[in-house]
C-alpha cells in the first residue's frame, strides 16, 4: 500500500480511496492502521459495504 501511495502521489493525485465489505475485518484493519477513514459511499459494486479514504499531502 505504501508504494501505492507513493506512485499515486507521483501522479499527482492527492486522495485515495477504497473499499471493502463489512465481513473483511483484516482488510479493515489493515486500512485504518495505514490512516484511511471510513467515508461516504463512492461506489456501488456488490461486494462494497465500507468506505475508507486518506488524504495524500
Amino acid at each position: 500500500m505504501l508504494e501505492v501511495e507513493r506512485r499515486a502521489r507521483d501522479m499527482g493525485l492527492t486522495r485515495l480511496r477504497l473499499d471493502t465489505r463489512a465481513d473483511l475485518v483484516e482488510s479493515q484493519r489493515l486500512y485504518e492502521s495505514l490512516g484511511y477513514a471510513e467515508s461516504a459511499p463512492h461506489s456501488g459494486g456488490p461486494y462494497s459495504d465500507l468506505w475508507y479514504s486518506k488524504s495524500l499531502r
